[in-house]
């Protein structure tokens, strides 16, 4: 897939969660749509286009997270650089280690974000809240990152090149 459509895939996530989570009037939770999508671009094979669209994404991301400037996007470097260098891919892992990356994926970013800020603020009321919400961010990314990566997996296999026997009788 074009780095491109990834990207404009991460804009309109972002913005889908940040409509629901105000239409439904959830103001406690986030479904943090930003951290599986930030395991997929590390799982794909072009490191330089993944890191760029990545950083393209850090300020819609930022704006719809609503929190400090810059946390957010801190909390995501971690989760990205460990699954580039684990070498994973989205076809090669199975559902449940999808599922578990999310998981882990969501604590690293928490923790992450609440080593920011014991370094910069260590006065911050935020830190006892990321902390707090660690579980709930752990639930949510064992659920969503399996079925987003499967979407984004079918996303992909649109932009796959195809020979003159594609369409109804090519497959």
């Amino acid at each position: 897939m074009p780095v491109w459509v990834a990207v404009i895939v991460g804009v309109a996530l972002c913005l889908f969660e940040t409509l629901l989570l105000q239409l439904l009037n959830i103001g406690d939770f986030a479904l943090q749509l930003w951290l599986p999508l930030t395991l997929w671009l590390a799982m794909r094979k072009d490191w330089a286009s993944s890191a760029f669209a990545l950083a393209f994404l850090f300020f819609p991301i930022e704006w719809c997270a609503g929190g400090r400037l810059g946390l957010v996007s801190f909390g995501l470097l971690l989760p990205f650089a460990l699954v580039r260098l684990s070498g994973l891919s989205v076809g090669a892992a199975s559902f449940m280690t999808h599922a578990m990356m999310g998981a882990v994926a969501a604590v690293l970013h928490g923790l992450s974000m609440v080593l920011m800020l014991v370094v910069f603020d260590p006065e911050s009321a935020i830190i006892p809240a990321i902390l707090w919400s660690l579980w709930k961010a752990a639930v949510a990314g064992a659920v969503i990152t399996p079925i987003f990566l499967r979407g984004m997996v079918r996303l992909e296999d649109w932009f796959l090149p195809r020979g003159r026997m594609s369409g109804a009788r090519g497959r």
